[in-house]
Formats: structure tokens, sequence, C-alpha cells
């Protein structure tokens, strides 16, 4: 059985920027604004599993000055999160869901319009986590101001597909 998928029509290309499977069947979406198709989303990624109330990855290769930096997080439990980086970027939280079934949360936070240089990005949690999993994107093209155009959620269990 396969999955079947509607886009909506928008004046900007949609885009899915992150669909991350945790420990559980759920998932979160966000559409960004994008001038063109970005190239090479997915540039480096890390797990933790050692409590701590953070967890870092560096980029591979320095940030390009005016990209957008989307981070993907994974945790095991319902504390907050946060994003900070080492070149001082502003970050927004665009979506967090708690799944209370598998004691797990799963956040993405952005940075429109970053500064060029080598780059390390944080996620702070507000308290201890044993699991720990950050993913961290850089893309070209998308929106400098307002970049987020659409969150959509949606927390999900089952095994079997109906279709209609």
């Amino acid at each position: 059985m396969g999955m079947h998928r509607r886009q909506a029509r928008l004046p900007a290309y949609p885009a899915e920027i992150l669909r991350p499977q945790c420990r559980g069947n759920y998932s979160l979406d966000s559409v960004f604004r994008i001038r063109r198709a970005p190239r090479a989303p997915y540039l480096s990624g890390t797990t933790n599993d050692a409590s701590s109330s953070s967890i870092a990855q560096a980029f591979p290769t320095a940030n390009v000055s005016g990209n957008l930096i989307v981070s993907a997080i994974s945790w095991d439990s319902n504390a907050s999160v946060t994003c900070s980086d080492s070149q001082s970027n502003s970050y927004a939280v665009a979506t967090t869901q708690y799944d209370s079934v598998n004691n797990q949360s799963l956040a993405i936070c952005y940075a429109a319009n970053v500064k060029s240089g080598t780059n390390t990005v944080t996620a702070t949690f507000s308290s201890f986590s044993e699991y720990r999993r950050l993913l961290i994107h850089e893309y070209k093209g998308i929106a400098s101001v307002n970049p987020l155009d659409v969150v959509a959620k949606n927390v999900a269990n089952g095994t079997i597909e109906t279709l209609l």
C-alpha cells in the first residue's frame, strides 16, 4: 500500500522541509517560501544518548550569507527547546510536538538570512534528556524575511492504511 499526498497550490514552490521519524509514528511538516529549488539540503546530523541539557552539531563547511538554516530536534521528554549557533543568528521555533504515548518530542527551529562562516548549531532543553538527536540543514534561495509560510502537525499511531 502506498501513501498518496496532495499538495496545495501556493504562490511559492511548496517544499517539504522535514519529515523525520523518531521512535514512534509521527511527523511535522513546515512549508517555507522558496525562490528557487534548494540544492543539497541535508548537510549534517548527530545523535547523542548521554544525559545532557543540550546537543550541538557543526556544519561541515562554512555557511553562506543570506541562506536559511533549519534544525530538526528530537528528544525523550516534554521539555521545551531553544536553538542557537556560534554565529549568533536569530532562531525561531517553527513547531514542536510532544508524543505522550512514546514520551518523545520533535521540534523544528530555523534561522533566516544567516551570517557567513563556520558554524555550530546548539539545541538547548529546559531539562536533562537522555535521548537527543539534532539534524541541521542549510538552504539557499529561501526568502530572507518571514520564510515560514505554513505549519502543519499530525500525531498518529496505526498499522493498517485505509484507502477511501
